[in-house]
């Protein structure tokens, strides 16, 4: 997962304008994930300990994963 994160938001994976496209955010509060800014095409925008950071959730019944990328 760590490896696909970082190739995806490095620009190693998509076409360029399909990546700003995933990457244009609108506002979309969900209470299950307080720090969330806003959503894009599949991928939330979050901000945690004053970090900005891009990726995704998952949860499944007993499971969960979270797999986030740091622009920065």
């Amino acid at each position: 997962m760590a490896r696909f994160t970082y190739g995806l938001f490095a620009g190693e994976l998509l076409a360029e304008s399909s990546l700003k496209a995933m990457l244009t955010f609108v506002e979309a509060p969900d209470a299950d994930v307080p720090a969330q800014t806003g959503y894009g095409l599949g991928v939330r925008r979050l901000v945690i300990d004053g970090d900005d950071l891009v990726g995704h959730t998952g949860t499944f019944p007993g499971y969960s994963n979270v797999s986030l990328y740091s622009p920065a």
